[in-house]
C-alpha cells in the first residue's frame, strides 16, 4: 500500500483513503497564497490506512508520521493479527524514508486512529492508537537511547475500553497536570475516560453515555468554569452530547443537542469572538 506525498513548504494537508479506495494517504503542500498543490511521491504504509499523527518521533528535530493501518497485508493478503502502526521517518527535505520493518508497530486490532503526545513527560513522544477490533486502545511509549533522548522505537502497553473503539483525544482533565485520555466507542454508545497517573499508564476506564454510533470528542471549556468538558458527535443519533466536566476528572450526564445528517467529526472553537 502507498502514502501519497506532496512537497511540504508551508502547511501541510492529510488525506487517507482506506475504505473502499486506493489504501493511500495523501500529504499536500499548500504554498503560501497559492491555493494549490504540488505534485507529489508515494510511501508504502500498511493496508486500509485510517488515521495520521505528525510528531519527531525520534528526537532529531525532524517531523516524522505515525499511520494507523486497519490491517495490513502479506502477498496482497489480509493477514489476521497484522495490524499496525507504521513510522515514516522524515529526512529533512520534506521526504520519508522507506518504511522497514523496524519501523512497524504491533496494535490491536484494526486500529482506526492514531495521537502523538508526551505521555510521561521524558521529553520523548508516545503514541496512543484506538483498536476498532479488539475494543481497547493500544500505548506506546517511546523508548530512551540512555542519554535521554528517543531512540526512535516504542514499547506497547493495552487498556480496554467500550466497543469499537473510533477516535480518541488527549488533554488535562482534572487539576494534576497529567494527561488523559477519552475514547470515543462507536459500538457501545459512550465514551470511556482514562486518567493517566503520569508514567505512561492510565488507570482503568469509566464511561459515559452518549448518543448512538459516536464518531468524534473534542474538549474544551464550554460553559467558562474553567474545567474541561467533553462534546461528542453522534453518527446515528444525529446529535451532539456535551458532557459537563467537574474539578475531579469526572463528567456528568450528557445534554444532547440535535445537528445535521450523520454527524462525523467536530471541532471547539470561539467563533463569534465574545
Amino acid at each position: 500500500m502507498m502514502i501519497r506525498f506532496m512537497l511540504m513548504l508551508i502547511a501541510c494537508l492529510f488525506v487517507l483513503a482506506g475504505c473502499g479506495g486506493d489504501d493511500s494517504a495523501t500529504v499536500a503542500d499548500l504554498p503560501a497564497g497559492a491555493g494549490t498543490f504540488a505534485a507529489g511521491g508515494d510511501f508504502s504504509v500498511g493496508d486500509s490506512p485510517r488515521s495520521v499523527a505528525i510528531g519527531d518521533l525520534n528526537g532529531d528535530g525532524i517531523l516524522d508520521l505515525a499511520v494507523a493501518n486497519a490491517g495490513s497485508v502479506v502477498n496482497d493478503l489480509i493477514v489476521d493479527g497484522s495490524d499496525n502502526v507504521s513510522v515514516l521517518v522524515g529526512i529533512g527535505d520534506g521526504t520519508f524514508a522507506p518504511v522497514t520493518a523496524a519501523d512497524i508497530y504491533e496494535a490491536g486490532t484494526a486500529p482506526v486512529f492514531v495521537a502523538t503526545e508526551d505521555l510521561n513527560a521524558d521529553g520523548i513522544l508516545d503514541l496512543v492508537v484506538a483498536n476498532s477490533g479488539s475494543d481497547n486502545v493500544s500505548v506506546l511509549l517511546g523508548n530512551n537511547d540512555g542519554s535521554g533522548k528517543s531512540d526512535g522505537t516504542f514499547a506497547a502497553l493495552g487498556y480496554d475500553v467500550g466497543t469499537n473503539p473510533f477516535s480518541l483525544a488527549l488533554g488535562y482533565l482534572n487539576a494534576d497536570l497529567i494527561l488523559d485520555l477519552v475514547v470515543v466507542n462507536s459500538g457501545s454508545a459512550n465514551v470511556s475516560v482514562l486518567m493517566g497517573n503520569g508514567d505512561g499508564t492510565f488507570v482503568v476506564a469509566v464511561d459515559y453515555a452518549v448518543g448512538e454510533s459516536p464518531r468524534s470528542v473534542a474538549i474544551g471549556d464550554l460553559d467558562g468554569d474553567l474545567i474541561l468538558d467533553l462534546a461528542v458527535a453522534n453518527f446515528r443519533s444525529l446529535n451532539v452530547s456535551v458532557l459537563a466536566g467537574k474539578a475531579d476528572g469526572t463528567f456528568a450526564t450528557a445534554d444532547n443537542y440535535v445537528v445535521g445528517a450523520s454527524p462525523r467529526s467536530l471541532v471547539i472553537g470561539d467563533l463569534d469572538g465574545d
